[in-house]
């Protein structure tokens, strides 16, 4: 979650993350192991007051931009939820160089996770 993590190790690769049958999932990139961590570079120019992330989880999952925690959910969901990024993180943001990292956890049944950030413009 942290900005100075070195993760130039990490394969690349297209979300969602899942297995195939979970439900309302669009898996492009098979996670079958109990926990999966993701990050992502993004570029933010200004802070928009309305940015939201959208959620699909299976199971619980933690979600980070800049270091600051965003969302901490746990059970599942079988499509997408909207949920309000938190004012401390939208302030983190830096016009280039931001950074959404996330961890997903597996304990039974189908598995899943897939996240966006949009904003009303």
């Amino acid at each position: 979650m942290k900005k100075d993590f070195d993760d130039a190790g990490w394969k690349t690769s297209p979300g969602g993350f899942g297995t195939a049958g979970t439900p309302g999932a669009i898996v492009r990139t098979t996670w079958n192991i109990r926990d999966i961590w993701l990050r992502r570079t993004f570029d933010a120019p200004g802070h928009p007051d309305n940015l939201k992330m959208l959620l699909h989880h299976d199971e619980d999952a933690e979600v980070f931009i800049n270091g600051v925690q965003v969302a901490k959910i746990s059970g599942y969901t079988t499509e997408y939820e909207e949920f309000i990024v938190r004012r401390e993180a939208v302030a983190s943001l830096l016009p280039t160089g931001n950074i959404l990292a996330v961890h997903c956890r597996q304990t039974t049944g189908g598995q899943y996770i897939d996240v966006g950030l949009n904003h009303d413009e």
